[in-house]
This record gives C-alpha cells, structure tokens and sequence, in this order.
C-alpha cells in the first residue's frame, strides 16, 4: 500500500475519505496526514501530547503511590513515575 495518504485514500475509500482517523505520533506530519485522509465531516483523534509539551507529572517512592494515585484522580498529575533504588 503506498505510504502517500492522497493515494491510500484514493484506493481504500474509492476517493471518498475515511469516517474517521486517529493519530497517535503527536507530530504535525501525522496530523496533517490523518487530516488529509478523511472526507469532508470526518472525524479525527488526537492521542498523546506534542513532544514539546510539559507533563505534569508526581516522581515518587514505593511509599508515596497512594499519594501519586490519588493526584492522577485529581487530575495533579497526568502521571506518576516510581523511582526505585539509589538513582544518586
């Protein structure tokens, strides 16, 4: 199948367009590639955020995961990485 999307769309949607697209690169290259897939009132998703962007996150130890689980319920974090050993 040809990696082009104008000819990917051509052959699998007989020139149509695809319903619907998801993205999952978080690059402006796959963005516009999923936009350029769809038919007019497609619909696309976006998963993940621009590489660029800054994650709220909660670094713990092992004695803090009810506190990391309890900010990512609250939305203070949207993740929690666990340090284990000396990392000095």
């Amino acid at each position: 199948m040809s990696r082009h999307p104008d000819r990917q769309k051509l052959k699998l949607t007989d020139g149509v367009g695809v319903d619907a697209a998801l993205e999952c690169v978080a690059t402006n290259e796959a963005m516009q590639t999923a936009l350029a897939m769809c038919r007019a009132g497609a619909v696309v998703g976006n998963v993940g955020l621009p590489h660029d962007v800054e994650i709220p996150d909660l670094t713990t130890d092992l004695n803090g995961i009810a506190e990391a689980y309890a900010a990512m319920d609250e939305r203070r974090a949207i993740k929690s990485p666990v340090r284990v050993g000396d990392f000095g």
